[in-house]
C-alpha cells in the first residue's frame, strides 16, 4: 500500500511531513514521498530557476514565487513541473562523455 506524504516548508523555516489521507500507521505502510515546490527548490538548490523556468514554458517571476513560497502552484501546473522536470532528468540520462 502506498500513502502520500506531503513533505513542506512552515512559515518557521522548517520543513515537517504529513499524510493528509491517514492519521494511524501500520507497519506495512509503504510511503509515497512527495515535496512541495518550494521544498523542491531548496532540495536541489543547484537548479537555476529562471533557466529552467524557459526550458518548461513558465514565466521565471512565477517559478520563483513558487520556489519561495508566495504563491501557491495549482494541480495542473504542479503536473506541468513536474512532468517537464522528469522529462529533463530523462535527457540527462542520455548524456554520455
Amino acid at each position: 500500500m502506498k500513502i502520500k506524504a506531503i513533505i513542506e516548508k512552515g512559515n518557521d523555516g522548517l520543513h515537517s511531513i504529513y499524510l493528509p489521507d491517514y492519521n494511524v500507521f501500520k507497519s506495512d505502510f509503504e510511503f509515497d514521498y512527495r515535496y512541495d515546490l518550494s521544498g523542491f527548490f531548496m532540495a536541489y538548490s543547484f537548479f537555476d530557476v529562471s533557466a529552467l523556468a524557459g526550458k518548461i514554458g513558465l514565466s521565471a517571476s512565477l517559478l520563483i514565487c513558487y520556489k519561495s513560497g508566495t504563491s501557491k502552484a495549482e494541480n495542473k501546473q504542479k503536473e506541468k513541473i513536474e512532468h517537464s522536470i522528469h522529462n529533463l532528468a530523462k535527457e540527462l540520462l542520455a548524456v554520455r562523455f
